[in-house]
């Protein structure tokens, strides 16, 4: 198989260090500049996006555990609306929308796009959005056409992150706001290894056809934002999906509340918080 190699989304060529060698072939690398930790070389694309529909098949059960993660996006939705009322939205991997059911008609038009068709399908059809198969960039929307973008949950997953972003500054309107949730760097690469792995029933830092490309911390983040020439001013701690293991439960749910009272005191702690939500806008557009 022949993989890819790609530079640092945030630094271009840099400096890196090996962080985690598959026998595959493939690798996680850390950029030494803004410590984000990518895949490089990484399985090819023809390869990583092979299973979208396959993985999206709508069963009972998917959508039983996709109902786990609804008290979280009530939560972000909410501290998004805080900023933004009312307008444009597009949802940007919206899998199966139900991040529309907290942004409601009457104030909101509601738009999505979804790599997997079947996927795109089944939130228009259940939440009257309108929802475009395929990739952001392929959507070809005009410029400034939406007051909010959100990006929860996937920014590791696309090709080319710094593309991403301009593409989502080309389409904002002047005062729009882009909210990107992604989780602390450290927490994962924590709950990757050992006893904590075990306990929290996943070992998320592997590098297979449909992983995760990047790990960003915040200010790798931040960096990333402003490169496109967008501006962060708010950033929230977010809280984990609901787990049916009521231990790992507790579990997740003590450290979410410990580190909601911290992350406040400075940028870095949110690296330990299990999600966090950036909020950014074009430079004066927002406070």
């Amino acid at each position: 198989m022949k993989f890819e190699y790609v530079d640092c989304p945030v630094c271009g060529p840099s400096r890196t260090r090996i962080w985690l060698k598959e026998k595959s072939g493939a690798r996680y690398v850390r950029c030494l500049d803004c410590d984000t930790v990518y895949a490089s070389p990484r399985f090819p694309r023809e390869v990583r996006h092979s299973n979208g529909d396959t993985v999206w098949d709508y069963t009972p059960e998917l959508l039983a555990r996709e109902s786990l993660r609804l008290p979280a996006l009530k939560q972000e939705a909410d501290y998004i609306q805080r900023h933004s009322p009312g307008g444009r939205l597009l949802d940007v991997g919206c899998s199966s929308g139900d991040l529309f059911r907290f942004f409601a008609p009457s104030s909101w038009e509601r738009y999505g796009v979804e790599l997997s068709a079947t996927a795109a399908e089944y939130a228009s059809r259940t939440y009257d959005a309108r929802v475009v198969p395929g990739t952001l960039r392929s959507a070809q929307f005009p410029d400034g056409y939406f007051d909010l973008v959100t990006m929860l949950d996937m920014l590791y997953l696309v090709d080319d992150p710094r593309a991403e972003m301009d593409e989502v500054k080309r389409i904002l309107s002047p005062k729009g706001i882009v909210a990107i949730e992604i989780a602390g760097q450290a927490y994962m690469f924590l709950r990757s290894r050992g006893a904590v792995a075990l306990l929290m029933e996943r070992r998320w830092c592997r590098l297979t056809p449909d992983t995760h490309l990047y790990w960003f911390t915040p200010a790798g983040l931040q960096r990333l934002l402003e490169n496109s020439g967008l501006r962060p001013f708010a950033w929230y701690v977010a809280s984990s999906p609901v787990r049916p293991n009521p231990v790992s439960h507790w579990v997740a749910s003590a450290y979410y509340r410990v580190y909601s009272s911290l992350a406040g005191r400075s940028l870095s702690m949110l690296n330990w918080a299990p999600r966090y939500l950036c909020l950014a806008g074009a430079p004066g557009a927002q406070p």
